[in-house]
Order: C-alpha cells, then sequence, then structure tokens
C-alpha cells in the first residue's frame, strides 16, 4: 500500500528509542548534519551530509531511527493532516494535475499493486483509511538491511566504518523477501488530452512517449544528445522557437531517461505557458518537433551538446551526493563505473549520421501522448469581453 510506505519512511524521524521528533532535530543541529529520510515503492532513501568527526554519533543516531521507530500516535495524526493538505493543495495545480493525467493514462497495475499511482482522490482515501497499526505493520514486515546499499564519499576512516555499519545493521533483516519488481516500458498512446484547472494564470504542457530501452542500449548515448538538442538547454530547438522567438513560454524543455533495469525510457516534453497561448504552443511544439526529425541536427549541434553533456557529467562526478547516489544505483544495478567511461566515450564518438538516425526511429511526432492544463476558458472569456 503506497500510502503506508510513504508514512511509515515519515514517521521515524517523528520519534526513535527515548528521543521525540524535537531532540532528534535538536542533536542533527548538534551535529551539525541534514538527514532526510524518505520512502517510495519498493526502497527507502536515507541521504545525510556530516562531517569526519560527527560521522560515527550520526550513524549510531540513524542506526537508532531506523531501528527503533516509536510511531508516537499523535505525530501520526499530524503527518496524515500534512498529506492531505498537500494533495488538496495541489488539486488544482496545472502541473499536478497534468503529471497525474500523464501517470493514468500509461498506468499499467491494478490498484492495490504499489506500482499504481493513485489518483487524487484515490490519495486523499489512502491517508485517510490508513491506521497507525497498518503503518506499524508495514514497517515490521518490510524493513531490513539485507538488501540494502550504502554509499558513503568523501573524508572518514573506512575500515572503522565498515566495522561500526555491520554492528549497526549487520543483523537486522526484513521478514518479507525482496523481489524487484518489473517495471516495462507501456505502448505510446497517441492522444491529447486537456484539462480545465480554473483561476490559474499558468497553464502547463506535458507530452511523453514511452520507448523500450534500457540506459546499456547502443542508442542511449545517441538518444541523450538528442535530447540535449531538441530541448535540453538554453540553446535548445525549443527553446529557441517558443521562448525567444514566438515569446510563449516562460519555462520550456525536454527530458530523457531510460531504467538501469529493464528497456524502459520516456523521452518527455514540458512547457509553462498563459493559457490564451494554447493554439500557438500546440503549433509551435509540432512545427519544431516535424522540422527536427525530417532534418536532422546539423554538425555544430552536435557538437555543442557534446561538450555541454560531457561538462554536465562531469560536475555531476564532483557532486558528492550525486556520486554517493550513483554508486548505489551502480551496485543495485550489478555494475561499476566502467560503464560510465564507456557511456563518456560513446558520447565524445558519437557521428552526426547516427544520432540523425537515432532521431527518426525513435522520435515519432505522430505518437506522443500530449497533456495540456490550463484555465483554457477563463482565458477563451477574457478573449470575448476584450473582443467586445
Amino acid at each position: 500500500h503506497s500510502a503506508h510506505a510513504d508514512m511509515a519512511a515519515d514517521m521515524l524521524m517523528l520519534g526513535a528509542g527515548k528521543l521525540s521528533r524535537a531532540d532528534i532535530n535538536a542533536k542533527l543541529d548538534q551535529l551539525k548534519t541534514k538527514l532526510d529520510i524518505s520512502g517510495k515503492g519498493q526502497s527507502v532513501n536515507i541521504r545525510f551530509n556530516t562531517t569526519r568527526q560527527n560521522l560515527p554519533e550520526v550513524l549510531t543516531l540513524i542506526g537508532e531511527i531506523l531501528r527503533k521507530p516509536t510511531f508516537p500516535a499523535s505525530e501520526f495524526e499530524q503527518l496524515r493532516t500534512a498529506n492531505l493538505t498537500q494533495i488538496e493543495a495541489g488539486r488544482n495545480e496545472p502541473s499536478n494535475v497534468g503529471s497525474r493525467e500523464l501517470e493514468r493514462e500509461f498506468n499499467q497495475f491494478k490498484k492495490g499493486d504499489i506500482r499504481y499511482r493513485n489518483s487524487d482522490d484515490e490519495s486523499v482515501a489512502a491517508y485517510k483509511a490508513a491506521t497507525l497499526n497498518e503503518v506499524k505493520h508495514f514497517y515490521d514486515t518490510m524493513y531490513g538491511a539485507n538488501n540494502g546499499a550504502l554509499a558513503l564519499v568523501g573524508d572518514f576512516n573506512a575500515k572503522d566504518i565498515e566495522a561500526q555499519v555491520n554492528t549497526l545493521f549487520g543483523n537486522w533483516s526484513s521478514h518479507a523477501k525482496f523481489v524487484r519488481l518489473a517495471n516495462p516500458a507501456p505502448e505510446p498512446k497517441a492522444l491529447s488530452r486537456k484539462i480545465e484547472t480554473a483561476d490559474k494564470a499558468n497553464a502547463f504542457y506535458l507530452a511523453q512517449l514511452p520507448l523500450k530501452m534500457q540506459d546499456t542500449s547502443p542508442d542511449y548515448a545517441a538518444l541523450s544528445i538528442v535530447e540535449k538538442v531538441l530541448g535540453g538547454g538554453t540553446e535548445s530547438r525549443l527553446m529557441a522557437r517558443l521562448r525567444q522567438k514566438d515569446g510563449l513560454s516562460y519555462g520550456v524543455g525536454s527530458q530523457f531517461s531510460a531504467s538501469s533495469f529493464e528497456p524502459h525510457a520516456n523521452f518527455t516534453l514540458y512547457a509553462m505557458y498563459a493559457p490564451q497561448n494554447l493554439d500557438k504552443l500546440k503549433q509551435g511544439f509540432q512545427e519544431e518537433l516535424e522540422k527536427f526529425v525530417l532534418d536532422g541536427m546539423s554538425e555544430q549541434e552536435l557538437s555543442d551538446a557534446k561538450k555541454s553533456l560531457m561538462q554536465e557529467r562531469q560536475n555531476a562526478r564532483a557532486q558528492d551526493a550525486i556520486l554517493a547516489g550513483a554508486l548505489v544505483n551502480n551496485f543495485k544495478a550489478n555494475r561499476t563505473f566502467a560503464r560510465n567511461a564507456e557511456l563518456d566515450a560513446q558520447i565524445q564518438n558519437m557521428k552526426l549520421d547516427q544520432v540523425n538516425a537515432a532521431i527518426k526511429k525513435y522520435l515519432e511526432p505522430s505518437k506522443f501522448l500530449h497533456v495540456y492544463a490550463g484555465d483554457f476558458a477563463g482565458a477563451a472569456k477574457k478573449a470575448a469581453a476584450i473582443r467586445k
């Protein structure tokens, strides 16, 4: 149950051992440490930032939080209220409404499956129905370190810390057997959805094309470059057309992501715009996509995109938090940083005919699912009033 998984993780820092929420926060302040715990789907993520001197004490505190949560009833009710308030606040937000609609259209799982995406109404019902005993039961059944991975990046004594981590978590196993649930790519849906969000100044556009591609695919590097040129930055085609030339969008771009575990990738387009500009926005996206597929990119665009991508990748590897996340992902995907070096080489060696072939092979404009969320009725009324 997604509400149980979410609330179990959020309850951890609200009381553990003899410590209250306030005690935990005071201790973290004293240790000059930022700690964040969140749960989603089949995993719980613990992120923290501390000093060499305080690391052993921080790990001891995390051990207490993870292994001895007290699940205070008063905190549980406050957490429920906070979740419900957050859902209600986002109910009419164009970006939230658009994202939910996209998830709903591409949902492949039955209600009750942890991979199923709830509607706002279903989420409200789930949080309202959740009991403290159910959340405790989820924790008691599912939590344990036997399928966990820990990555630390920075200044510390590896031998000492490894011994401490083994003492803290080595004998902590979950009662339920962990099996990673597959998330295969759904079939593309050539649909267009227009959703009204009354009294909102900005509208949101989201389009997505699922692809049967893993991040180890030979075409992954090519599509990373394709995304950079189309909408991945200030120099992109979409930015040049919709923001600089047409002045239609406050923010516009694209994203490309692929799973490390199975052939499931998504090519996504998005924009924030004024609802009265809907028709011009549709036209701009359509024309840019069709032109890109027909003509491909130029040698100059390829060269600029390679430089930009390589710089991004190098910058990411210089950031401890990103590096730690990559180490955990590599562990789960059973790979090493040799794959990162391989991808760097593929990006740098990419030829123009390869990327242009990838554009034609994958980016079929007619196969995107488009979602438009905004106060279009309100914009039409204003336009009619001005005409009068």
